[in-house]
């Protein structure tokens, strides 16, 4: 399905009477189309408890301009939004019947779960847009200056309502008592919006536009969209049930419930961000997504200490079902795309009939299935209990960290982080020593591939200790992916060298010229193995050095 638009603007608030300066005089803007005029009117939806706009996640349905219809947004960075476009459906729809599409809904449902989507804002915007060329008359920005007026709806409009409330009792009246008809009172506000346009990553135009516009009056927009405007108090009124709470700087003598808690609450937004891109069908999300899974897995693993156990059990197993529920999507595209570049690298005289058409078709057989049965996983109760757990279980952390200070979570992390991490560490080399210890063979593989295992896991327990030990905790996850990838190297030769071991046999049986070539690629696959190994175990003498583990000896 792919994804939608990146979206990459700045917003600066502007008084009533501002006036564009001249944006012909900078540099690489050979010229300034006619100004196109357009009003736009548009309704927000969201949840009564903004559930949406606590992720900076906005769903609108837009009349007039160029782009009329549904626009979802989500956020990437800093002045970035991904927008995904639908049409606007039939026309003689009325008002009060108009839902947004399933497939925009779906996206969000990791964050809506049960909750209804109802209108909270309705904007009219009179916009004047120029375009910004260069001497090729390419358009490389948008300049839009949108004289705005708003009002908050239904729950929103009750939110904002009730802060006037009863003088004598305080009394509000409760969300969405008065039903989505209810509207707030008109904002108005000026504001200016530069967007790049075009490909490529170069926003320096936006930047100069910028200055200019400071320079004239203008001021960056604290809002990070219109709605976040319009919303307002109504959303600061609004418990942030949604945001993870933010650990602040972290320093050696923080909490290691707070270092290790921020670890995963970055997991949890990698996860989330990956969500609506899995169910799009872009390519890297299903990796992504898996990613963050197993990052937090791995964590909670590694710092086991700072968890319960039972509920670190518990969510143990459901992070290891949700990445094999991934896995099978994601295996067949990084196989395909290797045995393809296997297979065009052998010279022509090598390959024996339809080789990379038959491999393909093998590796894809269950790949419509393995999709179908992923986004099943994400459409389920089970996977949206999953991400409302380890959103809890990162919460409680912090809190525990900060009000516990008995506990291992409270002290600081300069004292504790160093151990766990080495105690890690030692499995390593336990296992790496006992497969040395084994002669060469399916028994060997089998350790090292455990090895390789307990190589990631050092890997994601360095980069959480990162945040307060720097530099050094930088280059050991380094040293830890360097064995993670010698020995993945040498695991995903083993696993190739049984599916043509396999493939080939019946290429045989059947008299296929496809078993000669088939072979030929077993033994190259055998080599692989085999060289893989042999590096790794050149390797791991300088990687098992003291040096590199200093900074464990607190």
């Amino acid at each position: 399905m792919g994804g939608g638009l990146r979206e990459i603007e700045r917003k600066f608030a502007v008084d009533p009477g501002f006036v564009l300066p001249a944006l012909e005089q900078l540099p690489g803007v050979a010229a300034v189309s006619e100004p196109e005029r357009a009003t736009l009117e548009a309704v927000y939806y969201d949840s009564d408890d903004f559930r949406l706009a606590q992720n900076k996640i906005t769903l609108r349905r837009r009349t007039g301009g160029h782009d009329e219809g549904w626009h979802l947004k989500l956020p990437l960075r800093a002045g970035e939004r991904e927008e995904i476009q639908r049409p606007l459906g039939a026309a003689d729809t009325p008002a009060d019947e108009l839902t947004p599409p399933d497939d925009l809904v779906d996206l969000v449902r990791v964050h809506l779960r049960d909750a209804p989507l109802r209108p909270v804002a309705r904007l009219v915007t009179d916009r004047t847009s120029i375009r910004l060329r260069d001497a090729a008359g390419a358009d490389r920005a948008e300049v839009v200056d949108d004289q705005v007026s708003a009002w908050t709806l239904g729950a929103a409009a009750n939110r904002e309502q009730g802060e006037q409330g009863d003088p004598s009792t305080g009394a509000q009246p409760a969300a969405g008592s008065e039903g989505p008809a209810a509207e707030g009172q008109r904002q108005l506000w000026h504001e200016i919006e530069i967007e790049h346009v075009g490909t490529g990553d170069d926003t320096s135009l936006l930047d100069e536009v910028g200055v200019l516009l400071t320079a004239s009056g203008a001021s960056v927009s604290p809002d990070a969209s219109k709605l976040s405007r319009v919303l307002g108090p109504a959303l600061a009124r609004q418990p942030r049930s949604e945001a993870l709470p933010s650990p602040g700087k972290l320093r050696p003598r923080s909490p290691a419930g707070e270092v290790v808690g921020a670890y995963l609450a970055a997991q949890v937004q990698a996860l989330l961000a990956a969500d609506p891109h899995v169910r799009l069908d872009v390519p890297d999300a299903v990796h992504k997504m898996r990613v963050a899974t197993r990052r937090f897995r791995s964590t909670l693993r590694t710092f086991a200490l700072l968890f319960d156990d039972a509920r670190a059990a518990h969510l143990d197993g459901e992070l290891r079902d949700l990445a094999g529920a991934l896995s099978a999507a994601r295996d067949a595209e990084v196989m395909v795309e290797y045995f393809d570049g296997r297979v065009a690298s052998l010279p022509a005289e090598l390959v024996h009939g339809p080789v990379a058409e038959t491999i393909d078709s093998q590796l894809l057989a269950g790949q419509e299935q393995a999709r179908a049965e992923a986004l099943t996983m994400l459409r389920s109760e089970r996977y949206l209990t999953l991400v409302t757990d380890l959103k809890d279980l990162v919460r409680g952390l912090l809190e525990t960290s900060a009000t516990q200070p008995g506990g291992l979570a409270a002290q600081p992390a300069r004292v504790v982080l160093p151990k766990l991490v080495g105690r890690a560490d030692n499995r390593l080399t336990r296992k790496v020593n006992a497969a040395l210890a084994t002669p060469p063979g399916h028994e060997r593989d089998i350790q090292l591939h455990s090895a390789r295992k307990q190589a990631k896991r050092l890997r994601y327990a360095a980069e959480t200790a990162g945040a307060v030990f720097g530099p050094d905790a930088a280059a050991f996850a380094r040293l830890a992916e360097q064995i993670q990838e010698l020995l993945g190297t040498h695991q995903d030769a083993t696993i190739a060298q049984g599916q043509l071991r396999q493939w080939g046999t019946s290429a045989v049986q059947a008299g296929e010229p496809t078993a000669f070539t088939l072979g030929l690629l077993l033994g190259l696959e055998e080599l692989r193995a085999r060289t893989a190994e042999r590096d790794f175990i050149d390797f791991w003498p300088e990687a098992s050095r003291r040096r590199h583990r200093r900074w464990l000896q607190v």
